[in-house]
């Protein structure tokens, strides 16, 4: 097996050093190079160069794996990346017309740092359209036994969305009561 500098079983010189070390300049200063490559990604990320700052602090981390700041700043890369995937996802549901299911994604991202405010404004943006298509649906879906569950489902939605929406309100308590009748479980309103 071949020994890494990291072995402690390897060579050792005089000083206890390991001897399967590489040479380095002597004028490398290391930590000008780390503050360097920090304030590089950190510009990069102020420019919105997702890609080019996680290349930047990943040569940063082959360099210095135990380097936090840059450790935090990838997680916020990631993070950011995930936040927008799902914002990308969000827009392709609204564009096809499952507007719910558009509503239920920008939800998760109301609380994100950075897409928060958009991710709000889209939901309030929605929801006039996603109350009258879900309170329809549940129409329907009211009158045969086995989609009560749906049409349940459907009004939590838009009371979840409005929880003052008189009709909704109205409704959910009668299938409910139809629900209970029947012995149908159901999550209570």
């Amino acid at each position: 097996p071949t020994q890494t500098s990291t072995s402690p079983f390897g060579g050792r010189d005089a000083d206890g050093w390991p001897l399967n070390l590489p040479e380095v300049n002597p004028d490398f200063d290391f930590d000008a190079f780390v503050q360097e490559m920090l304030a590089k990604a950190e510009q990069q990320l102020a420019q919105q160069e997702l890609d080019q700052a996680r290349g930047t602090l990943r040569l940063l981390l082959s360099k210095d794996p135990i380097n936090s700041p840059a450790k935090r700043m990838i997680d916020g890369i990631e993070n950011q990346a995930q936040a927008s995937a799902k914002l990308k996802s969000a827009e392709a549901h609204a564009l096809r017309g499952q507007k719910a299911r558009a509503i239920a994604i920008y939800k998760t991202l109301t609380s994100h740092l950075v897409f928060g405010a958009l991710a709000t404004q889209k939901v309030d943006a929605l929801k006039k359209d996603v109350i009258t298509q879900e309170l329809a649906e549940a129409r329907s879906e009211s009158k045969k036994r086995k989609t009560w569950s749906k049409a349940h489902a459907r009004l939590l939605l838009v009371l979840e969305l409005d929880p003052k929406h008189k009709q909704a309100r109205e409704r959910i308590a009668a299938m409910e009561k139809k629900m209970r009748s029947n012995k149908i479980r159901f999550p209570a309103y």
